[in-house]
């Protein structure tokens, strides 16, 4: 993205502006531009274009979820069949089955076209199905990274939320949990170091006091307007970090819990008037 000038557009706080790929715009404004707020958030699409395929694998089911830098969509799942041909033994049908399924998640990957396929499941599992999902993945010129969890499946998915932040970490991707986690050790620690809540929150940033705030994107897109601008204005005066947590994940649910807003605090501001 460029800052360049020649394009107006009418006067008031709030544009919308549908850009394509590969195309130069110019932004006027009279005021000029605020180029610290921009670049946070360029900073924070820096990696939106990194997805990961999760694959999700059990003995009894494959389930699977697009994750982007800023949600996770699940996709769906698919049985392993429990039927066999005769004198096929267990292993044998639990392959075929597996290849299969497959055959689906190589359609999820042509129409979602993510740059990482993760496969988990617990360590039995993947060392079953490994090989068939090499032979039938790989082709596909996709990076496949293997990581073992105590769940597949379904289940294995929300796992995955809570115990894959490492994985996609490397991979420039961050659904938040481990953001949510720390509110929560906070209030249960009761050590003031949290704020909970759009009026703690901002009492927390008039001081100075926030390290992060943490923000459910659907609280984000439903105050957008004057209060969430406001608060956006302080955190970049007060140097804090911003983070929006998909509304679609476990720690979204979470964070929705408590009002879909929260700050880790630097100092506690209990005590302050």
């Amino acid at each position: 993205m460029r800052f360049l000038s020649g394009l107006r557009v009418p006067g008031g706080s709030h544009h919308t502006m549908e850009l394509s790929y590969g195309l130069e715009y110019r932004l006027v404004k009279p005021n000029g531009i605020d180029r610290e707020f921009i670049g946070k958030v360029l900073d924070m699409f820096s990696g939106a274009s990194i997805s990961v395929l999760l694959v999700s694998v059990s003995m009894e089911e494959v389930a699977v979820a697009h994750i982007r830098r800023f949600g996770r969509e699940l996709l769906g799942t698919i049985p392993i069949q429990g039927g066999g041909k005769e004198g096929e033994d267990s292993l044998d049908r639990f392959r075929r089955s597996l290849r299969n399924a497959l055959t689906q998640v190589k359609q999820w990957v042509q129409v979602r076209r993510p740059t990482h396929i993760v496969v988990v499941g617990n360590h039995m599992t993947l060392s079953i199905a490994r090989d068939v999902i090499n032979d039938e993945l790989n082709k596909l010129g996709i990076s496949i990274i293997y990581h073992e969890q105590g769940e597949g499946g379904l289940a294995g998915i929300y796992e995955f939320e809570r115990v894959g932040v490492d994985v996609l970490k490397k991979l420039n991707i961050s659904l938040g949990q481990e953001y949510v986690d720390e509110v929560f050790s906070r209030l249960g620690m009761n050590n003031g170091l949290v704020a909970v809540g759009i009026d703690e929150v901002r009492k927390a940033l008039e001081f100075g006091a926030v390290e992060t705030m943490i923000v459910l994107d659907e609280t984000y897109k439903e105050r957008g307007g004057g209060e969430m601008k406001d608060l956006m204005g302080m955190v970049l005066r007060t140097r804090a970090n911003l983070v929006i947590i998909p509304s679609s994940t476990e720690g979204g649910e979470k964070l929705r819990s408590i009002g879909g807003i929260a700050a880790l605090l630097r100092f506690p501001i209990s005590s302050q008037p």
